[in-house]
């Protein structure tokens, strides 16, 4: 593990390289728009490199919390799932502009407008049915 690890920390550091030598390049007073590609190029493919990494390594769940202090990052933490909410909302239908709906959610029996705490938010499902 350690030995894949330092080959995609080396070929980080050579993209790193590349594009820090592009964008010396173009931030010269005469540079011009095949400069500033070329930086945009090297840094298309510097985040396509750190991108790789981060999702092979730092998500890996082989990769433990002492790998990743040792590497200078914080340690994963893992998504909570989200609880099921106790109440239901209640929904408020403002009709006073043409063509649109505004639907003001809140707790069941809430005075206040702001969403529960932990709520993310609520689903909205309707159709144009022949029954009502």
């Amino acid at each position: 593990m350690a030995k894949n690890v330092h080959k995609a920390v080396a070929a980080l550091k050579s993209k790193q390289t590349v594009f820090d030598a592009a964008c010396a390049e173009a931030e010269q007073p005469n540079h011009g728009c095949l400069d500033t590609a070329a930086k945009n190029d090297a840094r298309s493919l510097y985040e396509h490199e750190i991108r790789a990494f981060i999702k092979g390594y730092l998500y890996n769940p082989a990769v433990s919390d002492g790998d990743r202090r040792s590497m200078g990052i914080p340690d994963h933490k893992p998504a909570s799932q989200s609880k099921t909410p106790a109440t239901y909302p209640e929904a408020e239908i403002d009709s006073s502009t043409i063509r649109r709906l505004i639907i003001h959610y809140r707790d069941n029996g809430g005075k206040s407008k702001a969403k529960p705490h932990g709520i993310h938010g609520a689903e909205l499902r309707w159709m144009i049915s022949d029954t009502p």
